[in-house]
């Protein structure tokens, strides 16, 4: 059993493409602002909404890149996920991997509590592989009665 608490943060090289893509954007964006307009007053609107909002991701992404605060932290007392809290491996029946399938596909980890409550978190764009995470959370666990109840499909 690991003594040492495992963290899974965001690839800090997706984050940095995420930035550099509409940083780039919003930059272009910027510069055609300044040129000759022969777009109407509505197009000059748009034109300012589209840029304020990639100001906005460009920001978002350039402050998780800097941070990148942890997604998923295991210890042997419990899980702990960045959006929705600590759990101990009491508090979890069991856990499973959900395939959305679609346009965006996407996995998510779902943690059935014991309570009639799940919790997922978006494991897509994870650097670790769904089979690492699922063999860390086995190894983590202990002797708590939490297990793997499989893969689903959506």
């Amino acid at each position: 059993m690991n003594s040492e608490p495992l963290i899974i943060k965001k690839s800090r090289w997706r984050l940095f493409i995420y930035s550099l893509t509409s940083g780039s954007i919003f930059i272009y964006l910027v510069i055609d602002f300044f040129k000759p307009n022969t777009r109407d007053v509505l197009g000059n609107v748009f034109m300012n909404i589209i840029t304020a909002t990639l100001l906005l991701f460009t920001i978002h992404f350039i402050s998780d890149l800097i941070k990148r605060p942890a997604e998923i932290i295991l210890t042997t007392e419990g899980i702990e996920l960045r959006d929705a809290g600590f759990f101990t491996w009491n508090d979890i029946e069991y856990f499973s991997i959900r395939h959305h399938s679609g346009e965006n596909a996407t996995q998510d980890l779902v943690l059935q509590l014991k309570n009639p409550w799940e919790v997922k978190i978006d494991i897509t764009e994870l650097p670790p592989r769904k089979e690492d995470i699922i063999d860390a959370i086995l190894a983590y666990k202990g002797d708590a009665a939490v297990y793997y109840a499989g893969e689903e499909r959506k």
